[in-house]
């Protein structure tokens, strides 16, 4: 994962776009904001839950400790 992603701190999210395709990449979302700018997320398999989950960036960080590596952390703890 790049680090840009840091760049959507503070933002509002106005709209979402998810497009898939037959070429590469296969899925990419985009996340609309209100001050006229994007971030685009892609890949060949993007998932996501089926709704929000209830909880603080140290809840995030307790639930994936024993399984994966956060590669970006722009939350200071709580």
């Amino acid at each position: 994962m790049k680090s840009g992603i840091k760049q959507i701190i503070g933002k509002i999210i106005s709209g979402v776009i998810v497009k898939e395709s037959g070429g590469s990449p296969r899925q990419q979302v985009f996340l609309i904001f209100n001050d006229g700018t994007y971030f685009e997320l892609y890949g060949n398999s993007i998932t996501c839950c089926s709704g929000l989950n209830g909880g603080t960036a140290d809840d995030v960080r307790r639930y994936m400790a024993d399984s994966h590596k956060i590669v970006v952390d722009s939350q200071e703890s709580e």
